[in-house]
């Protein structure tokens, strides 16, 4: 062989070395996407959500009115005026999604005593009874009935002697709300 076709050759061995190792290098990169694409991560969230009772309340009447009483002097406030029948408010609430609830009830124009009182004064005491309880407002209390199945609810409201007993016409508001127990 001459010198210039070993130089070819050793050339061409040195250009195939070359190349051989150009693809070894080359070779992770081709791979790498592959590997990649392997190698991943999964993570778990928790959505909560909640679903709530649905409450209605309702009055058989959204005014009641109590017999008229006499004027007594020298009474003890918060005594039961005698020989008054005593008026009802009929309340029917109902909460879907619970099988018991509970009314909350809240004296609006003013207490005297532990009964609701009318907004111009403690001229008389409208007491609330649930049964034979009575339901005590003293000092902003909100009386609760609990334990209640869906449906009616009927109190009975008895007037008392006021504090500042005085001729005339009043009235006193309650709110009353329903809720799932």
């Amino acid at each position: 062989m001459g010198k210039k076709m070993k130089q070819e050759m050793k050339a061409r061995c040195q250009q195939g070395i070359r190349r051989i190792v150009l693809l070894g290098a080359l070779g992770p990169l081709f791979a790498a996407p592959a590997a990649l694409a392997a190698e991943s991560a999964t993570t778990t969230i928790t959505i909560k959500g909640t679903v709530r009772a649905s409450c209605s309340i309702g009055l058989k009447n959204s005014s009641v009115t109590l017999p008229p009483v006499d004027l007594v002097e020298n009474q003890k406030p918060g005594e039961t005026i005698p020989d008054v029948t005593p008026t009802k408010i009929e309340v029917t609430g109902k909460c879907t999604g619970a099988e018991k609830i509970k009314y909350s009830l809240k004296a609006v124009s003013g207490v005297d005593g532990s009964c609701l009182a009318p907004a111009e004064g403690k001229v008389i005491q409208m007491c609330l009874y649930n049964g034979e309880k009575k339901l005590d407002f003293t000092g902003g209390t909100v009386p609760t009935i609990e334990n209640q199945k869906n449906g009616e609810l009927t109190l009975d409201i008895k007037p008392a002697y006021g504090t500042a007993p005085k001729t005339g016409e009043y009235s006193a508001s309650l709110s009353i709300k329903v809720e799932p127990m």
